[in-house]
């Protein structure tokens, strides 16, 4: 692990209080949280603890996603089958490597455990966290006529330096075909299965982006300036088109939804919410200035 890979995982192990002690484990996580919190629509500092697998063969960590929020549990399976809706899932799998190399038969072996994972009847020994997510998938499986999309994902994180040149990039593709082959993933707008190398640079770049603040740049043209109110700076009321307001919601690099509306929860919350009741407190004085109708 080069000095630069160094600095990012003590940031993290510090940020999330983990005992430094336990350094690979701590690379596992760092490489999870830094995918994931691009991935998902929301991820929250203990799903990490969920992610991880154990001692699993090949594996270090899976993940499942349904309409860009973790499952974790096959009770959210069940109440998803109540609801009696179609919705998008993903299946991701980890593995990460302290190496400086991304090795052919590593990789190789790490797709072969995938692919005995998705048997019904999986031949290599599974950790309870494994046994538990292998459960899931079975349930997701009877449920795919509701699916509109299913799709798995597997990332090999290294901190080395990823070549497509290598013999590494074409046991990918022949094992990419066999998990294609399985006929379990579907996906109308692109390729169902997805093989990621994770090597230095792009794990740096991705651990940035998940810790930069939101922030965004459109035009706001049709608009007016609202009254004069008290501790507001600046106000405005206007018409936004759709392809402004999707400069907003929508992850220009993944295509994605962006967690914009997570920390911004008032409707979920209720009415007994600090925030929540101050505005209604606010309505009921008829405070109507710091309403716009």
């Amino acid at each position: 692990m080069d000095i630069i890979i160094e600095g990012y995982l003590k940031r993290f192990v510090e940020e999330f209080d983990l005992d430094e002690s336990e350094k690979e484990t701590n690379f596992e996580k760092f490489c999870h949280y830094a995918i994931l919190k691009n991935e998902l629509s929301y991820l929250d500092d203990n799903d990490l603890d969920q992610i991880g697998v154990g001692k699993n063969k090949g594996i270090d960590g899976i993940c499942f996603s349904i309409d860009g929020n973790i499952v974790k549990s096959i009770q959210e399976i069940e109440d998803l089958k109540a609801a009696k809706k179609t919705f998008d899932a993903t299946l991701h799998f980890f593995q990460s490597k302290t190496s400086s190399k991304f090795e052919d038969s590593e990789i190789a072996n790490f797709c072969d455990t995938v692919i005995d994972f998705l048997s019904e009847r999986p031949q290599y020994p599974l950790t309870p966290e494994s046994r538990e997510y292998h459960n899931i998938f079975l349930e997701i499986l009877k449920l795919l006529s509701y699916l509109k999309v299913f799709n798995c994902k597997l990332y090999y994180c290294s901190t080395g330096a990823w070549s497509n040149t290598t013999t590494c990039a074409t046991t990918i593709e022949i094992k990419k075909n066999l998990l294609k082959s399985t006929s379990y993933f579907k996906d109308d707008k692109g390729d169902s299965v997805e093989f990621v190398p994770v090597d230095n640079e792009r794990l740096r770049k991705l651990y940035d982006k998940a810790n930069q603040p939101f922030n965004v740049e459109f035009t706001f043209s049709h608009k007016i300036a609202l009254n004069d109110i008290s501790n507001v700076k600046e106000s405005y009321i206007g018409i936004l088109p759709f392809s402004e307001y999707k400069k907003i919601i929508i992850d220009k690099d993944t295509d994605k939804l962006k967690p914009l509306f997570y920390d911004n929860v008032r409707d979920f919350l209720g009415v007994d919410e600090e925030v929540n009741d101050k505005i209604k407190k606010q309505y009921k004085i008829n405070s109507l200035i710091y309403f716009s109708y």
